[in-house]
């Protein structure tokens, strides 16, 4: 979303009804298309339900919003991490929905990263990485070698 002074009411109303068009699909494909009313949604506004709905909603907004921001916005987009999606215990029905839905949405300029335990048979594109050490992701005998090639990267853009 271009959110310069040269911006038109059209356009913004265009990107509104394009926001609020996506959130119906997300929210549909979810199985909750009533949780939302997204004729009378705002940014910063309360999502609420119950259950189940509730996290599915929020995830259908959040994508939503993304997914306009990849479409508008000429800034780098910044990856989709989501961490564990089945927290809210989601029964199986549902969490599929909810991995296909992630897996079916990506484009090749936007990167996903999803915490998961299982992927209830839904097949992801790209890279999986499989944790073998627990709370950590990078082994003892690696640490050096990135250690080296990153902290001069940290040093620029920290200034120091």
């Amino acid at each position: 979303m271009d959110t310069s002074s040269s911006n038109t009411v059209p356009q913004s109303r265009g990107e509104l009804r394009t926001l609020t068009n996506l959130l119906r699909t997300f929210l549909e494909r979810l199985g909750v298309p009533g949780a939302i009313n997204v004729d009378e949604i705002k940014i910063d506004g309360e999502i609420k339900g119950v259950g189940s709905e509730l996290p599915r909603a929020i995830l259908a907004y959040y994508l939503a919003i993304y997914t306009l921001i990849s479409r508008y916005s000429t800034a780098t987009l910044c990856p989709l991490v989501i961490d564990c999606p089945n927290q809210q215990d989601l029964d199986p029905e549902n969490q599929k929905r909810v991995l296909e839905l992630l897996a079916s949405r990506c484009s090749d300029d936007e990167q996903l990263i999803i915490g998961l335990r299982d992927t209830y048979g839904v097949e992801f594109a790209g890279g999986t990485f499989t944790l073998v050490e627990q709370y950590g992701a990078l082994s003892e005998e690696e640490f050096e070698g990135v250690n080296a090639e990153y902290r001069p990267l940290l040093h620029m853009a920290m200034g120091l």
